[in-house]
């Protein structure tokens, strides 16, 4: 089966002032654990950093990153006015390849 995770946190690791919660972390496990059971997993992630690339596969997930915002660490009260212009992007991202 093929998967779409999405998250606002790119940053793999424990909790940060950015993503207190640890949202990263949870959905890279989740990401990991899918793909051991045999799914073709991707993450759609928030490009948090200029120098983080346009997509990347690590450990059989595919993580791509979506310029929505400046491409900084944002924290949660900074990240919510960004997600109309993630969405849009999701969207067509997925319309090219569904």
């Amino acid at each position: 089966m093929r998967i779409a995770l999405v998250t606002g946190y790119a940053t793999a690791g424990s909790a940060t002032d950015t993503d207190p919660r640890g949202q990263a972390l949870r959905v890279a496990t989740l990401a990991k654990t899918l793909v051991g059971l045999g799914h073709q997993v991707t993450v759609y992630a928030r490009k948090d950093s200029p120098a983080r690339p346009g997509s990347e596969d690590a450990g059989g997930v595919r993580f791509e990153y979506v310029p929505a915002g400046p491409p900084s660490a944002l924290s949660q009260d900074r990240l919510l006015p960004q997600l109309g212009t993630f969405s849009s992007e999701l969207a067509r991202r997925w319309q090219q390849r569904r």
